[in-house]
């Protein structure tokens, strides 16, 4: 059992017998039940800690285990339950960063880009230290469509967090998307050099790279971005692309062969 698992463990056990002993004040025994919750969701059982947090909110209602539920109910997928009990916790404590930031993402995976970056803004405005805000406000400005504020508050993120590899991956492909290839080529190899193992900086490194024409670092790159994710259509294609400029025909109709087939099976599993 790793370490993580045993203190979860080891909370259940000890939150179990604190409620079936019987003799707690209605506070303490909603904090025994959240308590618990919590054990539950480290272990990753989000309907158990579903069923604690709702008994704990019955005994004593507060903004701290209404995230906490929103958060178990985002992690299933149910994110409109997850928006109303964020939107409780704000009801009951309107200083809850959590609460703003939590509901933002929810509204974001919900494609409501408009409300996650006015929550996010207010999680930032509560928190003005909070890198993770800045990034997944980023994230919303760039799926809006908003690049020049998105690389703004990557930019900041960055600025907060120097070793910010996904900001700095984030920020480098937006600096792609613009034109500026040396400034995504000199982010996206800070963001390589932190996690060597992320595919997508590979992947977007070689694409600027292809963009400017230097077909052999494109390659280099799309080959290192399949070596950690084999099955990447997009590296496919744009390694395709280098090989073909080269001039190496046999390998750019491998890549091409094999993209085809990657697509197309996929778009017949979607059908099925």
């Amino acid at each position: 059992m790793v370490p993580g698992q045993a203190t979860a463990e080891l909370r259940i056990e000890s939150c179990t017998r604190l409620i079936e002993a019987g003799n707690m004040t209605p506070s303490d025994l909603g904090d025994a039940y959240f308590s618990r919750g919590v054990g539950y969701r480290q272990q990753g059982d989000f309907d158990r800690a579903i069923a604690d947090y709702t008994v704990a909110i019955r005994l004593a209602p507060n903004a701290r285990v209404l995230v906490n539920r929103g958060a178990a109910y985002g992690y299933k997928g149910d994110f409109e339950r997850a928006i109303a009990d964020y939107t409780a916790a704000i009801a009951l404590d309107p200083r809850n960063a959590n609460a703003y930031y939590n509901r933002g993402n929810s509204y974001e995976h919900e494609g409501d880009h408009d409300r996650a970056i006015a929550d996010l803004t207010q999680a930032i405005a509560l928190n003005p230290r909070d890198a993770q805000a800045f990034y997944n406000r980023g994230v919303a400005f760039g799926n809006k469509g908003d690049l020049d504020s998105a690389i703004a508050d990557y930019t900041q993120a960055i600025a907060i967090a120097p070793d910010y590899a996904k900001a700095l991956e984030n920020r480098g492909a937006l600096y792609g998307k613009r034109g500026e290839a040396d400034r995504s080529i000199a982010d996206l190899t800070l963001a390589i050099a932190i996690a060597p193992g992320d595919a997508i900086a590979f992947y977007n490194r070689g694409k600027t790279y292809l963009d400017k024409g230097d077909d052999d670092r494109a390659i280099a790159d799309l080959t290192q971005a399949l070596t950690l994710k084999p099955d990447d259509p997009d590296a496919l294609y744009d390694r395709s692309l280098a090989y073909a400029h080269k001039g190496d025909q046999q390998r750019a109709k491998a890549d091409m062969d094999r993209y085809v087939t990657i697509t197309v099976g996929r778009m017949l599993d979607s059908k099925g």
